[in-house]
């Protein structure tokens, strides 16, 4: 399977199931559903090329040329003449072709004030939502390029900070990205980012529902990407700005971002209880509505079903993705709650998770062997009525439309199970 890397745009050959892919070029940590599949099978012969411009609408910068590494190692800037770079897939008897384009560069870039630097204060009272010539009436010195901005820094750990516009919508910053100052260490500002942000960092990289964030290296840059998965995602505006505060923060802790912020727009999670204030008996044409009262920056996505994901705030889950029959009428259907990143791919809480739904519906599940040689098992609760709960080595599965309807009261009791378990009470 050739798959895109999230942040730099790389067409990918993933051919092993893998809960992380780590991108050969630019080193940023991939969660493999969140790809876009370029081509379902690797095409016979086809190479990696060795080295990638990340196109326009990647978080990476696209004046950096990154070079392939076997062995996935940091990123690396190519030295000597930028060239593009064309690739193409063979797909289903078609050719697919992925192009890299230095457009964006070709008129260079050029220097006002002689690159004058500004106190990283100034910073602070940035919107995101500024336009590039808004920008560059900000700031007394900086360089330009067709759709960059790099504004040269006087104090603090970073020297520069460059931002980035999309030319189908320049009325705010779709990207941002700091470099650091030399001599100064970027491992505090990437701590108290972890701090702010606790739940969805694998590695280096924060991916959570079209946000995405790397810091490490030399580099913090970041946010809102225009999808979430295939779909588009109406809040990366909100998103991008909520990001710059975060980042503000972390590097130099005069602006705030408070609990309320980063739990809507940031990732930072709900706990499960909070799935039952969604409206349990909306149909698909009302879902997104239902979701947005209680969760306003769900984005939905359609795939099979009609879909958003909801960060969480447990010891052991991550997120929890509730989805949508897709059909008239159609009702909330399955939830799918699973681990945090930092579990892994796989709960080890598994048979703890059980042993809460045992005690609290007083019911034995059905086991089913899932794996014989690897000795793994799943445990199902089936309600009487409807409804069913599996608890997976992957994920626990609240299946609302199952052999009937799961009532709501139940449904309400589920989630406030799962919630407690795992937090001691």
């Amino acid at each position: 399977m050739i798959s895109q890397c999230t942040h730099c745009g790389a067409p990918l050959d993933v051919r092993q199931p893998s809960a992380i892919v780590k991108c050969r070029y630019c080193g940023v940590q991939n969660q493999p559903r969140q790809m876009p599949v370029l081509s379902p099978q690797t095409p016979a012969g086809w190479k990696a090329p060795r080295t990638w411009t990340p196109p326009p609408q990647f978080s990476a910068p696209s004046n950096v040329p990154l070079r392939y590494h076997r062995q996935a190692n940091p990123i690396a800037v190519v030295a000597g003449v930028i060239v593009p770079v064309v690739v193409t897939l063979a797909v289903a008897g078609s050719q697919f072709a992925i192009r890299t384009s230095l457009s964006r560069s070709s008129g260079g870039s050029s220097s006002v004030g002689g690159g004058k630097q500004s106190p990283s204060s100034s910073l602070d009272a940035l919107t995101m939502a500024e336009t590039e010539s808004k920008m560059r009436t900000l700031y007394p010195g900086y360089t330009t390029f067709s759709d960059r901005t790099v504004v040269h820094l006087s104090d603090g750990p970073f020297g520069s900070v460059t931002f980035e516009w999309r030319k189908e919508e320049p009325d705010h910053v779709a990207r941002f990205s700091f470099s650091v100052r030399e001599g100064a260490q970027i491992a505090p500002v990437c701590a108290n980012l972890r701090k702010q942000l606790p739940v969805h960092w694998s590695g280096d990289s924060y991916l959570f529902g079209g946000l995405q964030l790397y810091c490490g290296g030399t580099t913090l840059h970041g946010g809102g990407q225009e999808k979430v998965v295939f779909s588009p995602n109406p809040h990366w505006r909100k998103q991008t700005a909520m990001l710059w505060k975060a980042v503000l923060q972390a590097s130099y802790g005069r602006v705030k971002v408070s609990p309320t912020e980063a739990r809507t727009w940031l990732g930072t999670g709900y706990p499960l209880t909070e799935l039952g204030k969604v409206d349990f008996g909306a149909d698909v044409d009302g879902a997104t509505a239902a979701m947005q009262a209680v969760f306003p920056s769900a984005a939905p996505n359609k795939h099979v079903g009609l879909n958003f994901e909801v960060a969480v705030d447990h010891p052991w889950y991550g997120e929890a993705e509730l989805q949508w029959a897709n059909r008239k009428a159609g009702k909330l259907e399955q939830v799918s709650i699973r681990p945090r990143p930092s579990i892994g791919r796989k709960f080890t809480q598994q048979e703890a998770i059980s042993g809460c739904m045992e005690r609290a519906f007083g019911m034995k599940p059905r086991i089913y062997e899932s794996d014989h040689l690897a000795k793994t098992r799943d445990y199902d609760y089936v309600f009487k009525g409807g409804g069913e709960v599996r608890v997976y080595e992957h994920m626990v599965a609240i299946w609302s439309d199952r052999r009937g309807r799961l009532s709501k009261d139940t449904y309400l009791k589920i989630l406030s199970t799962l919630d407690a378990c795992g937090r001691g009470r």
